[in-house]
């Protein structure tokens, strides 16, 4: 049997991502591997970071690569221009710091005990950056399918890498515009939406949301953001009924 590293602190994670050797298959499945304090959210930043390169999952370097190849185009660009100029005009946040990037692991853990997941069910995630969310489910909830679809290939390729490392069968990422016309959105239990895009691609996610909601699908939407919880509110009263807060996120539910 393999030893156990309990984790209690930065130090502890810093120490494990520096010294390979003692990564385990053991320590890395503890349930309480991805959990930390949310007391200070720089911290719980940092401790993804952390965990991200245990995992090999070269997230910083990604983003570094993409933020070249975007001034390479425009050297003076801006977030905006940037995402545009790589992304076929979408908003996809490059040069954005990479721990602003992507929801904590901690938050993840907890805002998914919250949701209650039921084996068998399926969580889709809108805008799923380097697929965070289907690493936690994959090792927590494996009875579960996590789904998660990002505009930016290259965080899709990352993403679904690691899942194939670390030998995640119920997660995948794909490469899709969310927005687009052509983008039929699957039937799932729950749907995590961050603030992905502009208010023009949000509308048209929402859209189709309804659609789902005319087809009598219940499902809950767990939205994260200032932007998306406005929208929603303002237009799709019919999923705001039955709503309550989860951290910094909104669980609505449609039935």
């Amino acid at each position: 049997m393999e030893n156990k590293r309990k984790l209690n602190s930065l130090d502890d994670y810093r120490h494990l991502a520096q010294n390979r050797e003692q990564r385990t298959k053991d320590t890395i499945n503890d349930e309480e591997f991805f959990r930390f304090p949310m007391d200070d959210y720089q911290d719980a930043q940092l401790h993804s970071s952390l965990i991200d390169n245990i995992l090999d999952i070269p997230v910083s370097d990604t983003e570094k690569l993409l933020r070249q190849k975007a001034q390479a185009i425009q050297s003076g660009g801006t977030v905006e221009s940037w995402s545009a100029a790589l992304h076929d005009g979408s908003l996809t946040w490059v040069g954005l710091n990479p721990a602003q990037l992507q929801t904590p692991y901690a938050e993840i853990c907890e805002l998914l005990d919250d949701m209650k997941l039921s084996p068998g069910q399926r969580v889709i995630d809108l805008g799923a950056g380097y697929g965070r969310m289907g690493v936690i489910m994959g090792h927590l909830y494996p009875e579960c399918e996590f789904l998660g679809y990002e505009m930016a290939q290259e965080r899709v390729d990352v993403g679904n890498q690691a899942y194939a490392d670390l030998k995640l069968d119920s997660a995948k990422l794909f490469g899709r515009n969310i927005a687009s016309d052509d983008f039929e959105l699957p039937v799932a239990d729950h749907y995590f939406i961050y603030d992905f895009g502009n208010l023009p691609d949000m509308k048209r996610l929402i859209a189709k949301l309804d659609q789902l909601a005319d087809q009598k699908i219940s499902f809950n939407v767990v939205a994260r953001g200032r932007g998306i919880n406005s929208l929603i509110q303002e237009t799709a009263p019919w999923l705001s009924v039955d709503s309550r807060e989860s951290g910094n996120c909104v669980i609505y539910t449609y039935v």
